[in-house]
């Protein structure tokens, strides 16, 4: 049994050994060894360097598309508000356009169906003041409004529906007198 030297590591063993037993385990240099695990060490840090490099850039992007659609959409705010305005200003234009050629019978009506409600027709403080008088105000149901234009004043009366105290729906109507701009001045008759 002899010694020999080892030519990769140079240290010694016995030749009755296939490899160096410290630098050849299963056959597989010391060197080759350390190799593969720097070559695995660097892939890994390429694997991992890529990925941040490449989410890095995805958020960026994102977060430029994000900047980009915000801007977009505040344009569009804008541009929505500045049409908003020119609508707003031409129907003003065109009222004083209108009013200037209204000859006054015409502004005269139109202050008068102002007190109007253009929804069903009833006069609306004459219902504001039913409805404060009733014994179930939840219970009120306009039927018909009619005016007569007394020239300084009207006289408007109104039918409605509602319950009264016992609970059963009875037909009312109230008769009044208002101004042009719709103040009630005074209750002239009601009935059944």
């Amino acid at each position: 049994m002899s010694i020999i030297k080892c030519q990769d590591c140079g240290k010694k063993y016995s030749d009755r050994l296939d490899h160096c037993p410290f630098c050849r385990p299963g056959g597989i240099s010391h060197r080759d060894q350390v190799s593969k695990f720097t070559l695995y060490v660097l892939l890994a840090i390429a694997i991992i360097s890529f990925g941040i490099f490449y989410v890095n850039n995805y958020l960026a992007g994102k977060k430029a598309n994000e900047r980009a659609e915000i801007v977009r959409i505040e344009a569009k705010k804008v541009q929505q508000q500045k049409k908003a305005q020119l609508r707003k200003e031409k129907r003003s234009a065109e009222k004083l356009a209108k009013k200037a050629q209204m000859t006054p019978a015409q502004i005269r009506k139109k202050r008068i169906e102002k007190v109007f409600s253009p929804w069903d027709g009833s006069h609306r403080n004459l219902e504001r003041l039913v409805i404060k008088t009733m014994n179930d105000p939840d219970s009120y149901k306009h039927a018909e409004t009619t005016y007569w234009d007394k020239g300084a004043y009207l006289i408007v009366k109104t039918v409605f529906r509602g319950k009264n105290a016992f609970g059963g729906t009875v037909k009312n109507w109230v008769k009044v007198k208002t101004d042009l701009d719709g103040n009630i001045v005074a209750v002239i008759d009601q009935g059944y």
